[in-house]
């Protein structure tokens, strides 16, 4: 569990790396030297409340899978994210999310996501995973948003081969990729 007194924690003001992934942590602190932070890795952890990191405005890197989060609010003003790792939590609304126009990856799996439309507008977003969120009529959905995200690739469970396996390493069921559509 995060202990404040850990000395490891007062690092360096130039810190821009931090991996606390198996921490049993509950709250994410806010520390004034993680604002700096480009990547920041808390998975498989107890978090629920992520406000302290609508600060850390520096990240382009974030992964909270394995968590207890519902709400994603904060994350609208993290606007240099690149890569943000979702899955596993118990998200419903992912609104806030469309807003980081700076995203190319994006993992949402294993949620309570009911509409993936509100990431239409993502241009710049290459990989979309959202397999195991239970919504109705996921082919139908999915399918229009792959014909509104052109460059993307999204998909919900099966292995990728070849060229597709050197953009990530996933497993999906169907796929939706930039080379298959029309």
């Amino acid at each position: 569990m995060y202990d404040p007194r850990d000395k490891a924690f007062y690092a360096s003001k130039y810190l821009k790396h931090l991996f606390l992934e198996e921490k049993n942590i509950l709250i994410i602190p806010f520390e004034e030297n993680w604002l700096e932070l480009e990547l920041l890795d808390l998975s498989s952890n107890k978090i629920e409340n992520v406000t302290s990191l609508s600060k850390m405005l520096h990240l382009k890197f974030l992964d909270l899978t394995f968590n207890n989060i519902e709400n994603i609010e904060p994350f609208a003003n993290l606007i240099n994210l690149e890569e943000l790792h979702l899955s596993s939590n118990k998200i419903v609304d992912i609104e806030p999310l469309a807003k980081l126009t700076n995203l190319k990856k994006l993992y949402l799996d294993k949620n309570r996501i009911l509409n993936f439309e509100v990431l239409k507008d993502l241009q710049g977003l290459q990989i979309l995973s959202c397999s195991k969120n239970p919504y109705l009529g996921q082919q139908i959905q999915l399918s229009g948003l792959e014909k509104q995200m052109p460059n993307c690739i999204i998909g919900d469970g099966r292995r990728l081969e070849g060229e597709e396996y050197t953009r990530g390493d996933f497993y999906w069921d169907n796929i939706y990729t930039p080379k298959n559509k029309k």
